[in-house]
């Protein structure tokens, strides 16, 4: 049994260090689902990726969109996550890509932020409980994490539940466009 638990903690110690090894690759690597090219490599600090390079641009689709929200929304044990999102589309697909950073603001032992990224495929769809006409954006994480919806209201978006309904507490669950 003792030799079983070393033999794994070896290899936690290895798939640990190997998580750590920055990138050397010149092009960033990425996964091909349906329609769309989403990049899979972790977005670094102080890199920014172009979505437009994930985006799979079809013909008499319009010209590509992009959106950046940024807001600051509650934590159940912080003082906030702050959230940084762009999306990017063509005018008449329904389907595009994002990217979001998600940071918790004083979320460790020392009181610093940690900050997490996360790319996938945006879809734009028609209806939510009680309002079959709102605009609901659907984020699809590549990672297989968990969906988001978020509404459009007006040019900003409000985070929605898991079965796209407004969330009922007085608190701030908006991201406002970027100008």
């Amino acid at each position: 049994m003792r030799k079983y638990l070393i033999i794994a903690a070896a290899f936690g110690m290895v798939v640990g260090c190997n998580n750590n090894k920055k990138n050397d690759h010149e092009a960033p690597y990425y996964m091909e689902d349906e329609d769309v090219v989403v990049f899979t490599e972790p977005i670094v600090e102080g890199r920014t990726m172009s979505l437009y390079d994930s985006l799979e641009i079809k013909d008499n689709m319009g010209e590509v969109m992009e959106h950046e929200y940024e807001g600051t929304l509650p934590a159940a044990d912080g003082p906030g996550i702050h959230y940084e999102l762009e999306m990017v589309r063509q005018e008449k697909n329904d389907e595009g890509v994002f990217q979001l950073a998600t940071t918790y603001l004083e979320a460790d032992d020392d009181g610093m932020d940690q900050t997490f990224y996360t790319t996938g495929k945006v879809r734009k769809t028609t209806g939510a409980p009680g309002d079959n006409k709102a605009v609901v954006y659907e984020l699809i994480p590549s990672d297989g994490s968990s969906r988001m919806y978020l509404l459009a209201d007006g040019d900003d978006l409000t985070l929605l539940d898991q079965e796209k309904r407004r969330i009922n507490f007085n608190l701030n669950y908006t991201l406002n466009l970027k100008k």
